[in-house]
């Protein structure tokens, strides 16, 4: 009883409505979207923004939903891919002979895990046993807490072809390959390993200080009575470089400063865009939707070095080197979002933003050949020549009416307005369109509408493939008040916020703050606009304008104008 009070206690502490302001990374809620009604749900990761390592336990097999999973097969050291299988998973157990006994994962309780972006915790009630972890960029900690004082056996299962090797009685090296490439890991204990051994093709226990082979199962014993602390690094280099990484980034057996500076990380790039008004929930989706831009991309520079997968070599950087970044799902409105509040990590955008890029330089020839690779997508990034094509404003504005509007009868009906796909990314601008047409105030209804709808603060939404900040992202720009519709064009279009005050700091030095003091529920149309004390002409806003910083000022009301 006391230890299920104590669990209601730490969880109950987690929830938004009872944390410290200024802590936004508490108001993130990973568990939205746990169960997905689209392609995929969204996982309870935990990482540090950009990190190398990237966590959430290892579930039933076959389940993709992770709440619906009521087994945990494994702790992963790591994922090395977006979405992707783990590296190297460890489970602990009670003794030796738990190992000899078939296993179908051990039983949780849902109600007893608690998950952050910096912290995750389990009760094993089976294994009487608390488990916690915590990363930092390239390294984690585990801690194990025995209820009992059996033998305490942490058991190392790999799928690929990999390798352990005991060194001393505090430390265990090793890797899997993943991908074809080596993860290496490097770990150590806050105590003496009593025993280790590896379980054969025969299922017998083998001792032994080192094993290699596909799929192995490795073990490590330890004295039961003490809580065992498990701090490590990886490295795709070697496990040297995971030795440094591990000196770099997490020395010493202070848990709760590993806890306490993933607050710290987190808060800080949470807090480049400070919001200010709306209902918990909506800053609850808002802070949670912020979080996964922060997935991907990955930064595989391991303090001077890195590996690269495209020539099988280390390669010297004096700058970070990012991976893991599909250009399907995250071009359009994670890389925007990017360009704002990460300009360090801006990435490209793709043949036309090369195009213009090539002619804003002056390299001709450059220019005429990306040109001639984006002929085929011109109507697809010129929102203007579209409305012309289908037949002049009027006729544009009937049919985005019928596109919201109309019945796609016999398809599932989860995130569709209409013929609308909103989990659709590359529709994510339709919305929007609107405006161009010039009637603006059907851009701010029908954005509204989408957000209230299809985001919201629960197990199920939001509405489809997250894919790595896509989603997501939409969500911030639009809860902020803008949307970029035309790639490779440095202008904004105007919707409708859903916060009183949204200030972004664009790590230039420079502040850009939207205001909308009268926003509320009906008060979702703009009346007039302001930029800098001056009044804006239309409802476009350029990238100069907010990179350079100012203040936007949105007169909301419930007049559609």
């Amino acid at each position: 009883m006391k230890r299920f009070l104590i669990s209601v206690l730490l969880f109950c502490m987690w929830m938004p409505n009872a944390v410290n302001a200024q802590d936004l990374v508490d108001l993130v809620n990973p568990r939205i979207g746990n169960v997905s009604q689209g392609l995929m749900p969204t996982f309870p990761t935990v990482h540090r923004p950009y990190g190398m390592i990237r966590f959430w336990p290892l579930t039933s097999p076959g389940v993709i939903d992770t709440y619906l999973s009521d087994r945990i097969y494994g702790f992963p050291l790591n994922r090395p891919e977006y979405r992707g299988e783990p590296a190297i998973t460890v489970m602990p157990y009670k003794g030796k002979k738990a190992l000899l006994k078939e296993t179908n994962g051990i039983e949780i309780d849902h109600d007893f895990e608690i998950v952050s972006p910096y912290y995750y915790s389990v009760q094993l009630d089976e294994m009487e046993m608390k488990v916690e972890f915590t990363p930092t960029e390239r390294c984690a900690f585990f801690a194990f807490s025995s209820a009992n004082t059996d033998d305490l056996v942490l058991l190392f299962e790999t799928d690929d072809v990999s390798r352990f090797q005991l060194k001393g009685t505090q430390n265990l090296t090793g890797y899997e390959t993943y991908k074809g490439v080596r993860q290496y890991v490097n770990i150590f204990f806050n105590h003496r390993i009593k025993e280790s051994g590896y379980i054969n093709a025969e299922g017998k226990l083998v001792k032994a200080k080192s094993a290699k082979g596909k799929g192995l199962k490795y073990f490590v014993v330890f004295d039961g009575s003490v809580q065992v602390l498990m701090n490590y690094a990886v490295s795709w280099i070697d496990n040297k470089q995971a030795s440094r990484n591990l000196l770099k980034e997490n020395p010493g057996w202070n848990f709760d400063k590993t806890v306490n500076a993933g607050v710290e990380a987190w808060n800080h790039e949470l807090g480049k865009i400070e919001a200010k008004g709306g209902t918990v929930d909506q800053r609850v989706i808002f802070y949670t939707a912020l979080y996964r831009t922060f997935e991907r991309m990955v930064n595989v520079n391991e303090y001077g070095r890195y590996y690269s997968a495209n020539d099988n070599k280390v390669h010297r950087t004096k700058h970070d080197i990012f991976v893991d970044d599909w250009i399907w799902d995250t071009y359009s409105s994670r890389h925007s979002l990017s360009m704002i509040i990460a300009p360090d990590r801006e990435p490209e955008y793709g043949n036309k933003c090369l195009t213009r890029l090539a002619e804003a330089w002056g390299y001709n020839e450059d220019t005429v050949a990306l040109e001639n690779r984006t002929d085929n997508s011109i109507y697809v990034y010129n929102p203007e020549e579209l409305i012309e094509m289908v037949g002049g404003k009027d006729a544009f504005v009937e049919s985005l009416d019928q596109l919201f509007e109309e019945s796609l009868s016999g398809y599932a009906k989860w995130g569709i307005t209409g013929r609308f796909v909103m989990r659709n990314q590359p529709g994510f601008h339709a919305s929007y369109l609107y405006t161009l047409a010039g009637q603006p105030w059907k851009t701010q209804k029908r954005v509204r509408q989408l957000m209230d709808t299809w985001f919201r603060n629960d197990i199920m939404d939001i509405c489809g493939d997250e894919d790595g900040g896509g989603l997501s992202a939409w969500y911030v720009f639009s809860a902020m008040g803008f949307y970029p519709v035309t790639l490779g064009k440095s202008e904004y279009v105007l919707g409708s916020p859903i916060f009183e005050e949204v200030k972004m700091d664009l790590g230039n030095g420079n502040f850009f703050t939207i205001k909308a003091p009268f926003v509320s529920t009906q008060n979702k149309y703009i009346q007039s606009v302001k930029l800098n004390g001056e009044e804006l002409d239309g409802y476009i806003l350029t990238h100069q304008s907010i990179s350079a910083g100012g203040t936007l000022v949105l007169d909301m009301g419930s007049a559609k104008n």
